[in-house]
């Protein structure tokens, strides 16, 4: 599991003047075998280090391991400055070399692959299905910031080209809406009068004309 070198003779010795010792303070514990490798929550595997010894611990990890083992505590190594309300973690900065080790080394296992890749497959957003997100307090102070507010020219220049090109308006032509979503628009459109100009309906009714010459030529 650990490679025989210095670094191996160094992580025992921090480990074992540990398990000799009663810290009053801020510490940490650290699973002196990995869970990764297969390491126990036991009492036996656990030992209660400072956020400093703990730290070099995780980089004495890196050097004691090889292939797999060690991109596991590269990535071990890599999380250690993460703060939590319960954890402080050890804050001085990872000097430049130690951080281009990280990032030259640091590789995600097959295993690890394996979950992103079912975590992406069975991904589904948040907001997905849900109504009513905000509350009716959230959309007054929404509408109220966004009142009086000015777009800049450029800003109004971007806005015309999205909206007005004749890619845009292909685009709109060319959508297609599923069968449930025609019918929530039919159902929410009823009894509606929407007042068009002559401009307007001579547009929509052209509109029509082409889709059916469309439909019609599919069919040929």
């Amino acid at each position: 599991m650990y490679l025989l070198n210095k670094y191996t003779t160094w992580y025992n010795r921090i480990i074992a003047n540990a398990q000799a010792r009663v810290i009053d303070g801020y510490t940490e514990k650290h699973h002196i075998i990995p869970k990764s490798f297969g390491g126990s929550n036991k009492k036996e595997n656990l030992v209660s280090l400072t956020a400093r010894e703990h730290f070099i611990c995780h980089w004495l990890l890196t050097k004691m391991t090889t292939s797999e083992n060690k991109a596991k505590m590269m990535f071990a190594l890599k999380s250690m400055q993460r703060e939590t309300q319960d954890q402080h973690r050890y804050t001085t900065k990872i000097t430049a070399r130690v951080y281009a080790s990280l990032k030259g080394h640091l590789r995600h296992t097959k295993e690890t692959k394996a979950k992103m890749s079912e975590m992406k497959q069975g991904y589904v957003p948040w907001n997905k299905g849900k109504t009513g997100i905000y509350s009716d307090e959230t959309r007054k102070k929404i509408s109220a910031a966004g009142k009086g507010r000015k777009h800049s020219e450029e800003t109004k220049a971007k806005m015309k080209l999205v909206i007005r090109s004749e890619e845009f308006k292909e685009n709109l032509r060319n959508r297609v809406c599923l069968p449930e979503t025609r019918a929530k628009l039919s159902e929410a459109n009823k009894g509606k009068k929407r007042p068009c100009s002559e401009e307007t309906k001579r547009k929509i009714s052209e509109t029509k004309r082409k889709r059916k010459n469309k439909s019609a030529d599919s069919l040929v």
